[in-house]
């Protein structure tokens, strides 16, 4: 990776699939800032296999990287992924593109400082200054309550048994949903906005002890690190020069991935 600078014409908040499709538009002057070491989290963490993957892909960055997932598995023609196997595609992404990035970077604050942003982050070797004229948050957590139009928990399934259904709605509201591996499947509860992982886990643990019959030879083999969260589709105006894009907005990964690179661009509005 190239060195990093104090001074970038746009630090991006968040490697998600936005975050990473902004760096994207300009790579030599665009830097990400994560406050984890997760890479995509809002899909490929949260379990979260989205939607219309067979959708056509306008860009080259997009286009390639729907490319590799086939290459490597992860995508079929008809649309099924392994959607866990996105993290390290993107982390190999990230070094091989030489985007620049700085994970485990916690926002302590943002301020204006005459002519342009200054962004304080603590990490593992201390403190440290950014400089910026634009800043664009791909976050789902810099939203309040208000903003979140679903939450959900998720957890990855294996049985070696046969799958009772492909989409199966239970109890009106839990989902369990194909994963492309032979005996994958994710069950995806809902909660509420303002349930955190305590008790989140709480009643996943509850629903499944009760589960549907036809699940009983199933087994809870992960639970996923980040909640799935659906929001309204960005951008949207914080402070001049500094916008809100949600990565979780889309309705996959490549879909997010073409918003941030489009808006970093110039092409997209804000709202």
């Amino acid at each position: 990776m190239n060195e990093i600078r104090d001074f970038y014409p746009l630090i991006v908040l968040g490697a998600t699939f936005a975050g990473i499709g902004a760096a994207y538009a300009n790579k030599a002057d665009t830097l990400i800032l994560e406050g984890t070491a997760l890479a995509g989290y809002e899909f490929a963490t949260a379990y979260r296999i989205g939607e219309g993957w067979n959708e056509p892909v306008l860009s080259e960055v997009g286009n390639n990287l729907k490319m590799e997932m086939r290459q490597r598995n992860i995508l079929s023609d008809q649309g099924e992924v392994h959607i866990p196997a996105l993290a390290p595609l993107m982390y190999n992404r990230i070094k091989e593109d030489q985007l620049h990035h700085l994970f485990m970077a916690t926002i302590v604050s943002i301020t204006w400082e005459k002519t342009r942003y200054c962004v304080l982050v603590h990490t593992t070797s201390g403190f440290m200054k950014f400089f910026s004229d634009q800043i664009m948050d791909t976050r789902t957590d810099a939203l309040s309550k208000d903003f979140i139009k679903s939450k959900s928990i998720n957890a990855l399934l294996y049985s070696e048994e046969g799958i009772p259904t492909n989409r199966l709605v239970s109890q009106g509201t839990v989902e369990f949903m194909k994963g492309k591996q032979k005996g994958e499947i994710i069950v995806s509860l809902p909660i509420e906005a303002d349930d955190d992982w305590s008790s989140a886990r709480a009643k996943l643990h509850k629903f499944w002890m009760k589960r549907p019959m036809e699940w009983a030879a199933w087994k809870i083999l992960a639970v996923g690190g980040a909640f799935d969260i659906r929001v309204d589709q960005g951008p949207v105006r914080v402070m001049d020069n500094w916008s809100l894009l949600p990565s979780a907005a889309y309705r996959n990964p490549l879909e997010a991935l073409e918003a941030g690179l489009l808006y970093a661009e110039g092409k997209v509005r804000l709202q």
